[in-house]
């Protein structure tokens, strides 16, 4: 077989790779490139870091450098099993040195290469953080409740509901899932929202968990780039009837025990429990709640049968022992009067 020499080393060699010797090809291109110095944007706030015209989640810093490395990283195409090591250097609140070595294999060769590179951070407020420090939002939650006022447990678990929903919709990739503002107001909350398809789904969570229903309000507020710019007022009305609520439906005396999209009770003369569509309850009439019960004592109990003092007229009273009654006689229960009828409470 002829032989072929090498135009830039002479060696005699049985074919050329790109006009080279294997070995003078090798040498011709570096294993990796990578640019002296290396620009980062870092939101000083939440740490995000703009890549590509947009704002992505926030991460270690050391892992955003990484990352920014890998993007500008040239590695030889035809480069195998190729390692990479990080050594960081902080130099100042803005500046690193990082060394970057690599292993490969290139034609069978194993190559090493050490880079060194300059990673220069600056520091600015991403588009989520310069909205909620301007005040932005996109929908109001108007917290209420139908002919009362929410109680202090409602609103609290309203605003976890809306922190929870918004943390998985921030996860999903919505950013603007932020709460602005909170109002607490005598007749509810306002909740100012970042996001109004965000909103729409806390509002849908509420309503699983508390129960109600709401409505929608758009409202136009501006433009941007020919389109029209809307927010909405979430209308969001919690049941009229709430947990620990004592009311009259359905010929029942019944106590509520949890409401959402469906409502839990407790028969009070039977101690059963019975699950009610919330609709039931539009013909249901408030008696009272459990802090309007009194203590008395049980006088006895003897199979499904009980004698109780009536604490409102001191006489004792024998009725039918609901499921629920689980203490022993001679201790003390709460009951409520309703139609001049004893009812135990559990």
């Amino acid at each position: 077989m002829n032989s072929i020499v090498c135009p830039k080393c002479g060696k005699f060699i049985e074919s050329l790779m790109g006009s080279l010797c294997k070995d003078c090809y090798i040498q011709k291109y570096d294993l990796a490139h990578l640019p002296h110095v290396i620009e980062v944007d870092i939101c000083s706030k939440c740490g995000a870091m703009f890549d590509r015209g947009q704002w992505n989640d926030r991460k270690d810093i050391e892992e955003i450098i990484m990352e920014k490395i890998e993007k500008h990283l040239l590695i030889h195409d035809e480069a195998k099993n190729i390692e990479i090591e990080y050594d960081i250097l902080k130099l100042s609140t803005n500046k690193y040195n990082v060394k970057v070595k690599l292993d490969a294999t290139i034609l069978g060769e194993n190559l090493k290469q050490t880079i060194m590179t300059e990673v220069r951070v600056s520091f600015r407020s991403c588009d989520v953080c310069s909205r909620i420090s301007g005040g932005y939002y996109e929908g109001i939650i108007q917290l209420r409740a139908t002919n009362r006022l929410p109680t202090r447990k409602e609103k609290e678990r309203s605003l976890s509901v809306t922190s929870e929903v918004l943390g998985a919709q921030y996860n999903k990739g919505d950013r603007f899932s932020f709460i602005t503002d909170v109002q607490e107001l005598k007749a509810g909350l306002d909740i100012y929202i970042g996001s109004s398809k965000a909103g729409r789904n806390v509002c849908k969570s509420i309503e699983e968990d508390l129960g109600g229903h709401f409505l929608e309000s758009p409202s136009l507020y501006g433009q941007k780039d020919g389109k029209e710019l809307y927010r909405i007022t979430f209308s969001m009305r919690l049941p009229e009837f709430k947990a620990g609520d004592i009311v009259h439906v359905n010929d029942k005396l019944v106590l509520i025990r949890s409401v959402g999209k469906t409502v839990n009770v407790l028969d009070l003369s039977t101690g059963t429990r019975i699950s009610l569509k919330l609709k039931e309850l539009d013909n249901a009439n408030l008696v009272g709640d459990i802090n309007n019960s009194k203590s008395t004592v049980l006088v006895a109990k003897e199979d499904d049968m009980i004698m109780v003092l009536d604490p409102f007229n001191y006489r004792t009273i024998t009725m039918k022992k609901p499921l629920h009654l689980e203490v022993d006689s001679g201790k003390e229960i709460d009951v409520i009067k309703f139609e001049d009828e004893l009812f135990v409470l559990p």
